[in-house]
């Protein structure tokens, strides 16, 4: 898992909670068919699939996280080949580095339990898209019971939720190429402030 440098590019859409990552990928795989093989979020496919109650206090946390990036590294592997069969690229909804925001201590303190060094855990990602959390009218509107956007796994507050963000900007930003798109009132707009840097991506990679 360590040292590890996949031989197809991966991008990463990151963000706090409620800042609209699903909606965005969804958006990136309607506006450029076939250019992306995309990894779903891991910690949440947990919860799900094993009917997991994540820890949120106490040494089981480590657990808990250390679980996560074996797992998340495991689909990225998995997802190497898949694109490859697909003559793509590989798009990651959030990645290995997102559990340090998760824990008190950061990254030192994730490092401890998981392993390997900062680069270890950024290097596998190209280039990383992070998607600032809305302000609380909307956070609120996007995440209520029953609005489009709602996902039954968030449980923060907009406050928490803007804490949770800001933990994981300072994490993702020290990717050399992270690009922060700031919250917009409409997923459009903020999707018109992904598309370039998607746009970018793709050069870059002789797929545009």
């Amino acid at each position: 898992m360590f040292g590890w440098k996949p031989e197809v590019p991966q991008l990463v859409i990151a963000g706090g909670p409620g800042s609209g990552k699903d909606k965005v990928i969804a958006r990136i795989l309607a506006t450029y068919p076939g250019a992306f093989h995309v990894l779903g979020e891991t910690a949440g496919m947990f919860i799900r699939a094993h009917a997991l109650e994540p820890p949120f206090l106490g040494e089981d946390l480590s657990v808990w996280q250390k679980a996560i990036a074996a797992a998340q590294h495991a689909a990225e592997e998995m997802g190497q080949i898949m694109a490859r069969r697909k003559n793509a690229l590989v798009l990651c909804n959030r990645g290995r580095p997102d559990g340090a925001g998760y824990i008190d201590g950061g990254i030192d303190h994730f490092l401890t339990f998981v392993g390997g060094t900062l680069s270890d855990h950024l290097d596998p990602y190209d280039m990383v898209i992070f998607l600032d959390t809305p302000d609380e009218e909307i956070y609120v509107s996007t995440t209520a019971p029953g609005a489009d956007g709602y996902n039954p796994d968030r449980f923060e507050t907009h406050e928490q939720a803007v804490h949770r963000a800001l933990r994981l900007k300072a994490i993702w930003t020290l990717h050399p190429d992270c690009r922060v798109v700031p919250a917009m009132p409409t997923i459009e707009r903020k999707f018109e402030g992904v598309a370039g840097h998607i746009d970018e991506f793709l050069r870059r990679h002789g797929r545009n």
